[in-house]
Order: structure tokens, then C-alpha cells, then sequence
């Protein structure tokens, strides 16, 4: 049996990839396409567990990159550093247990698979930005796959960034998420490897380094994909075809709605009921579907383009030797940029919200005139 693990980067359909496994597993395991469903953060522990106990890494370089993230909340998996050393030392026991379970579990579960015939398939947007836990990852696959293909989707490097900026206003984003479009864009110019603006073509270099042939580096192009679609891309690299295909996942907010978005952000940010901020946003994507998303202009698209064109070059002259330019090249003219926020504008927002919702009691949050 051989292993494909997906590698999710940051806004490139990762979602619509793991919808399609879910909506799809028993077919997929009929073909003889096995996975394992229901505890997505197993693999990732796993590998933390492999990192400390087999490979020696201190418990805060194998922890980089997943302490203080979500997964690591919702886990309980969290360190309070100001809880005090008795605290503290118990937090670190709990979790030194949770990862123990996790690769006792996984353990059990691949010993069993690999004596299948088929493939092993596994999508995890986590390890994306984990290069400490590459090797950790890689060795433990090993025990029971002799041939492991890491999958990686990229991005058009501007749209990346167009994309990733509606994510931030999503998650309301500390940071970022009060950012007006073209400040974000400006930012994102000059910040070529922040992990802040989720830029993740230099992850590349170094998983290949580590990897070698072994990571399958793909590219979210039309004129590259099979069938100029994901999916099918994807399909074809597992070798089955011809399964139910998700509708698009995530969009993006339409241009129309960007500066509401912002506005709550500032005015109260993660203060919000997570519940109400989740319906809120969820409405607004369902809203923003057929409508003009927004879009970097030519001059913003060259200014981002001038700082991190070098390591798109590296990329290519690695992984896409036959290509002309690792991107294909786009008309911007003058992009498309959110609209103001008047407050008639407002109301109608919170309007439309509220019949979509079905309540009829539109949410007021602000008070005022024209």
C-alpha cells in the first residue's frame, strides 16, 4: 500500500479536497482508497509525539507553529505560562498524554491498513507552515508505507493574497483583520516570508530538501490542472475518477460587503459571541456568491509581485522547469475594491442579513446619518 498525504496550503481548495473525501469515503474505499475519518489532528500529534520521543526535540521547538492555535485550544491542549509551575507541570503531563494516545491510536490503525492493498489518503491543512515536524511525519508514515507522496497545491502568489485577506476578516484576525484592502496588499508587498501573511512558497524549498522526490509540488492553474480542475487534478494523482464533486467551498466576500466586515472587526473584533460572528460571516459569504469579489489592481499585483518575484523563480527553476513563468500572467487593470460603508449602506446590510436569517429583527450597530 502506498500513502498520499495532502499537504493544505493556505487558499488553495484545501476545504473542497477534504468535503470531497467525506462525501465520497465509502466509494472511495470501495476503489480500495482508504482513510481514517473523525479525529483530523491525530496525524499532527502524532508527529509531535514522534519529534519529542524519538527524535529528541525539546517540547518547545516540537510544539513551534501549533501552540496557541486553535486546534491546540479546542484540544485543551493549551500551557498557561502564568498558571504557575504546578499548573503548568500538569498541563504538560495532560498533553504528553494526549499525544501519546494519538500515535498509540495511529499506530494501531496503520498497522492494520498497511497490510490492504490500495492507498492511504490523509489531507491536513496544519502542517503546512510545520517544517519541524516534516521529518517527524515522514518517519512515522515509513514504518508502514515504503511509498509516500506528499501533495502540495499553490497559489498564484497575488490572489493568494486577495484570498487570504477575506480570511482575515473571517477569523477577525487580530492584526490583520482591521486592515483596510490596499493597506493589507501594501503589507503583504513587503513581508515576502511572514508567517503573518501566510506567504508559503518558501516552505517548499526546504520540505524538497527534506523530502526529495517524494513531494509532489502541483499547480493551481487552469492551463496545469487536469481538466483545469482541482478536483479532477487531485483524483487523477490517486488514481480514481469520476466521484461526486463538492460545490465551490470558503468564497471569498464579495467587494460589496468588505468594509461592513471591517467595521465589525473594529468595533468589536473577537468580542463578538463566536456563534453570532460565525452565522453573521456565514451569511455573508452565502450573500456574496455570484457577486464581483475583490481584486488586486495591476499596480498593487506589480509591487507584490517585485518583492516576492525572486522566490517565485526558485519555485519554478525547482518544480516547473517547462513553464515560462511559474503564474500565468493576468489583465488586473484596476482591480476591484470594496465599496465605502455609508450608513444607508449599513442598514441595507443588516437588512438583507435579517431576512436571510430569517429573524426579521435587523442588528443595529450603528446609530447615525449620512
Amino acid at each position: 500500500m502506498k500513502a498520499i498525504i495532502h499537504i493544505g496550503m493556505p487558499k488553495t481548495g484545501t476545504t473542497s479536497i477534504q468535503t470531497w473525501m467525506h462525501m465520497n469515503c465509502a466509494a472511495l474505499e470501495a476503489a480500495g482508497v482508504h482513510t481514517i475519518t473523525g479525529f483530523p489532528a491525530l496525524l499532527l500529534l502524532t508527529s509531535i509525539h514522534v519529534a519529542m520521543i524519538e527524535l529528541g526535540v525539546d517540547e518547545k521547538n516540537a510544539w513551534q507553529g501549533v501552540e496557541g492555535k486553535l486546534v491546540t485550544r479546542r484540544l485543551g491542549l493549551e500551557v498557561d505560562e502564568k498558571a504557575g509551575w504546578p499548573a503548568m507541570t500538569e498541563q504538560k503531563r495532560f498533553r504528553a498524554e494526549k499525544i501519546e494516545i494519538a500515535h498509540e491510536f495511529m499506530t494501531r490503525k496503520l498497522d492494520k491498513m498497511s497490510r490492504k492493498s490500495g492507498v492511504f489518503i490523509w489531507s491536513d491543512e496544519r502542517f503546512f507552515n510545520k517544517k519541524n515536524l516534516t521529518l517527524p511525519l515522514d518517519k512515522f508514515l515509513s514504518r508502514f508505507f515504503e511509498d509516500r507522496t506528499y501533495v502540495i497545491y499553490i497559489r498564484n502568489t497575488v490572489d493568494h493574497f486577495v484570498s487570504g485577506y477575506s480570511q482575515k476578516l473571517t477569523l477577525s484576525d487580530e492584526r490583520f483583520g482591521t486592515f483596510q484592502f490596499a493597506d493589507y496588499l501594501e503589507r503583504a508587498a513587503f513581508l515576502p516570508h511572514s508567517p503573518e501573511t501566510g506567504s508559503s512558497l518558501e516552505n517548499l524549498i526546504v520540505w524538497h530538501d527534506l523530502l526529495g522526490k517524494r513531494l509532489n509540488v502541483r499547480l493551481l492553474e487552469p492551463d496545469w490542472l487536469e481538466k483545469s480542475d482541482l478536483i479532477e487534478d487531485f483524483s487523477s494523482v490517486i488514481g480514481i475518477g469520476g466521484l461526486r464533486k463538492p460545490d465551490r467551498m470558503n468564497e471569498s466576500f464579495a467587494a460589496e460587503y468588505v468594509e461592513y466586515i471591517r467595521f465589525l472587526n473594529r468595533k468589536f473584533g473577537r468580542m463578538q459571541p463566536e456563534d453570532f460572528r460565525w452565522r453573521t460571516y456565514a451569511l455573508l459569504q452565502i450573500a456574496s456568491s455570484g457577486k464581483p469579489k475583490l481584486a488586486a489592481s495591476e499596480k498593487q499585483a506589480d509591487a507584490i509581485r517585485s518583492v516576492h518575484g525572486e522566490l517565485e523563480e526558485r519555485v519554478r527553476k525547482r518544480f516547473f522547469l517547462d513553464r515560462r513563468i511559474l503564474f500565468s500572467e493576468k489583465f488586473r487593470g484596476d482591480g476591484i475594491m470594496p465599496l465605502p460603508l455609508t450608513n444607508s449602506r449599513m442598514a441595507e446590510i443588516e437588512s438583507e442579513l435579517a431576512c436571510r436569517s430569517g429573524s426579521g429583527k435587523p442588528i443595529r450597530v450603528f446609530n447615525g446619518k449620512d
